[in-house]
């Protein structure tokens, strides 16, 4: 299964802690609207033997943003 997810915002920078947290819980809300039982499956016991979340996903891409220390921009 694959989703993509294009995401706006008006921030104009996000810190460093902050740059994963919000695509993991993303991947769980729409996992948990399309399939449940699989959501909370996967959230509580894992996926195959070493029981790891199969989600991959990449931070948002900023190509004209200037660099600021500290922050993913």
């Amino acid at each position: 299964m694959r989703i993509r997810v294009h995401v706006t915002t008006t921030a104009t920078v996000i810190p460093w802690p902050e740059l994963h947290r919000a695509g993991r819980g993303l991947i769980y809300a729409l996992l948990a609207e399309t399939a449940p039982q699989l959501a909370t499956r996967v959230h509580e016991h894992g996926w195959g033997p070493r029981r790891m979340a199969p989600f991959g996903y990449c931070p948002p891409v900023f190509p004209h943003a200037p660099r600021i220390p500290g922050a993913y921009a």
